[in-house]
């Protein structure tokens, strides 16, 4: 079965981010980015992240949704 890539763009809502994460079906999909374009995450989301062999990538600043979701997309073709 072939495996797809994800990218998820978070800012500033890290429990409606957790809820999205978990709701993945990771067993389907070969490559997940998180960018994020806000403050950083807690340490209990980095350790989530961690362990479900997840890319984050934290923009120092706020990029917006549009170079935040190009910079995911070059990840993922990359």
């Amino acid at each position: 079965m072939e495996k797809i890539g994800v990218g998820i763009i978070t800012c500033n809502r890290e429990s409606f981010f957790e809820q999205c994460f978990k709701s993945l079906p990771h067993d389907k999909i070969g490559c997940v980015v998180v960018i994020n374009d806000g403050r950083m995450l807690s340490k209990y989301t980095r350790d989530e992240i961690k362990q479900n062999s997840t890319y984050l990538i934290e923009n120092e600043n706020n990029l917006g949704v549009g170079k935040s979701k190009n910079k995911a997309l070059q990840f993922l073709l990359d």
